[in-house]
């Protein structure tokens, strides 16, 4: 993984960077957390931030357990949840509670993922909603694409490092349940 998508994971979560690498799940975890299967691959649900997507076969969706800094299985109420694809290429899903628009918060956190200010800004739509989306260049100082978008008075912050096809088809089965 990333040591910048890793940092991002866990500044976000007030918790102090240790060492970073590929993900390590908790055993203890349930396997249910992950549940409704539909006939591409499992149904990732978050009900505390309104929304879910096929998770492409082969892959799991984890968020971070603070207390061992480790991954485990993602649950419905995770702040922050990512799918590791193609050994290290990391995709983020963060949840947002408050009033911020998407393009405060852009503005607010822009110089965090790209500290020299090149990225290329374009607006698309999620699920039939406007989203801001940002693009780099993919490197550990530029990652390939940042989505924010509004859901209700939440923000859904979406970023991945490397242009993939595999979260080019989370994003494709991205929708709001809110």
């Amino acid at each position: 993984m990333d040591s910048r998508s890793f940092l991002f994971v866990l500044s976000v979560s007030s918790v102090l960077l240790v060492g970073c690498g590929s993900p390590i799940v908790d055993s203890e975890t349930p396997s249910d957390t992950v549940a409704l299967n539909t006939t591409e691959g499992t149904t990732y649900e978050n009900t505390r931030f309104g929304y879910r997507f096929i998770v492409p076969d082969g892959a799991l969706v984890y968020a971070l357990n603070l207390e061992g800094q480790t991954a485990r299985l993602a649950e419905p109420q995770d702040e922050i949840v990512f799918v590791v694809g193609d050994g290290s290429n990391v995709l983020t899903i963060r949840g947002i509670d408050g009033e911020v628009s998407s393009h405060q918060w852009l503005t607010d956190h822009v110089t965090f993922f790209y500290p020299t200010g090149e990225a290329a800004q374009q607006i698309q739509e999620l699920d039939g909603r406007q989203a801001l989306a940002l693009y780099g260049d993919g490197s550990s100082g530029s990652p390939a694409r940042i989505l924010v978008v509004q859901n209700g008075e939440q923000l859904i912050v979406i970023t991945f490092e490397q242009e993939a096809e595999v979260f080019d088809r989370i994003l494709t089965s991205f929708s709001f349940i809110l």
